[in-house]
């Protein structure tokens, strides 16, 4: 008999393991988020509290709890030409749609694209290399907002729909350590300083 349960046991157990998708993982801090790897999973490293993205990685982060958020989350970019954020995407078994495509370029500079259009640029602003930065990204129906650091590198209205994905995305040769990322609930801003028509997107 207790053989017999433990062969049942070692069934059990196999498929379980089996089934685990390498592709797939959830960083566990205060308000943890869930994560899928777009790219080979060789491509990034898992943690308990972040992931370290290889060169050419492309990784889904979300929380299935809220589509309205206060992402915060800490990056050390080392290397290469430097990382995306792809905000509002749509995503389904890979990234259908991009949305808006805010790229930090590791020589300097970043730009804001959608469906290959440039939208903004700013070539003088100049992404912390080989350092541990503080990023937020903040999500209110038709508003966008991302901090680095201290510097607000976007602040406008969109017409996309509001999602609950986040995609990141490293550029040859660049590596990028994502620690302790929060999906935080937003406590809603009544007043942005930016105007509706500020956005023209196609």
């Amino acid at each position: 008999m207790v053989k017999k349960r433990s062969h049942i046991v070692i069934i059990f157990l196999a498929i379980a393991l089996g089934s685990c998708d390498p592709h797939r993982f959830s960083v566990e801090t205060k308000h943890p988020v869930d994560c899928r790897i777009f790219s080979d999973h060789n491509s990034v490293d898992s943690h308990l509290y972040g992931f370290d993205m290889h060169p050419d990685a492309i990784m889904q982060v979300t929380s299935s709890a809220w589509t309205q958020y206060d992402l915060g989350v800490y990056v050390t970019l080392s290397g290469g030409e430097g990382f995306q954020l792809m905000l509002r995407p749509i995503v389904e078994e890979n990234v259908i749609d991009s949305g808006l495509v805010l790229t930090f370029l590791s020589g300097g500079g970043y730009r804001l694209d959608s469906a290959g259009v440039m939208l903004d640029q700013n070539s003088s602003f100049r992404f912390p290399k080989n350092q541990q930065t503080y990023m937020t990204v903040y999500n209110e129906e038709s508003y966008l907002q991302v901090t680095v650091g201290c510097d607000t590198v976007m602040k406008r209205y969109t017409k996309r729909k509001s999602s609950d994905d986040i995609v990141l995305r490293t550029l040859p040769g660049s590596e990028l350590r994502v620690l302790d990322p929060e999906w935080k609930r937003i406590r809603f801003v009544k007043e942005h300083d930016s105007k509706p028509d500020e956005l023209k997107e196609p």
